[in-house]
């Protein structure tokens, strides 16, 4: 009755997230798809209280008691007595969600007292941390023409176009690009981004850019085909996507005599 009591007055009183002068919360975000396993943490900078609480307010709602922890033993309000782990070492305690679902969207935040008497309600929260749950996204793979004006290459003298190979919107940054042409794996000319950037609105989702270097004479190839391809992990499997673009007829103009015969 008096845990119950205590819980009551700490669910029905106004929580400061302000008061968190004393609480280190971390991390501040946590993106994660479905059914991955996510850890947030606090510590007690300055104090040692027995009493802990983790708190879930989700998105216009208001804020739910997870779970209280006093002297090392957890007690989980229900509809978190399964999926959700408490753990405390020490200053610091934890929260660990097993296995997250949509519905765990929401900021989660820390608690700590010092005393457990419903009269003490001078209660300190970290700065909370927010929970977005992404389910994976396949990416959009496009592959632009080269650039009409693009000029000879000084080093080596001979014409060289890019294309350029985009893959947007998609989610985790599991990916590895490739290119063929003609339906043969190519590298020779290769550059891709070293890791996919990462882009915050309106969702969260990442960006790799990919170019591949020809000679002029493949591109000025009607029908030759030019494909990037985008192998995109899941998180529980592998599937490849697409772009394509074919050559275009046209004209070498001011190829020198040795490069015309050798393009014959």
């Amino acid at each position: 009755v008096y845990i119950y009591r205590l819980l009551l007055t700490l669910l029905t009183r106004p929580l400061s997230v302000s008061e968190s002068v004393l609480i280190t919360q971390w991390p501040h975000y946590i993106s994660n798809p479905s059914n991955g396993l996510v850890k947030m943490h606090c510590y007690q900078n300055d104090t040692d209280y027995q009493y802990l609480y983790w708190y879930k307010q989700p998105r216009g709602k208001s804020f739910q008691l997870i779970v209280a922890t006093v002297a090392g033993i957890s007690q989980f309000e229900e509809g978190f007595k399964s999926g959700f782990q408490a753990e405390k070492n020490d200053k610091q305690w934890s929260l660990t969600i097993t296995s997250i679902q949509e519905k765990d969207e929401a900021v989660y935040l820390c608690a700590a007292r010092l005393h457990g008497t419903v009269a003490d309600l001078r209660t300190f929260f970290g700065g909370g941390t927010k929970l977005t749950v992404l389910d994976p996204i396949k990416p959009n793979v496009t592959v632009l023409a080269p650039s009409v004006n693009e000029c000879k290459n000084k080093k080596d003298k001979k014409r060289k176009k890019t294309l350029v190979c985009v893959a947007t919107e998609f989610y985790p940054d599991h990916v590895k690009v490739f290119w063929q042409i003609d339906g043969k794996n190519i590298t020779d000319g290769v550059a891709t981004d070293e890791a996919a950037e990462r882009i915050e609105t309106p969702s969260v989702s990442y960006r790799i850019t990919s170019r591949l270097r020809v000679s002029a004479k493949d591109w000025f190839t009607k029908g030759k085909n030019f494909s990037c391809i985008v192998s995109f992990y899941n998180g529980t499997g592998t599937t490849k996507h697409f772009g394509e673009i074919s050559g275009i007829e046209g004209k070498l103009n001011h190829v020198s005599p040795t490069e015309n015969a050798t393009s014959r």
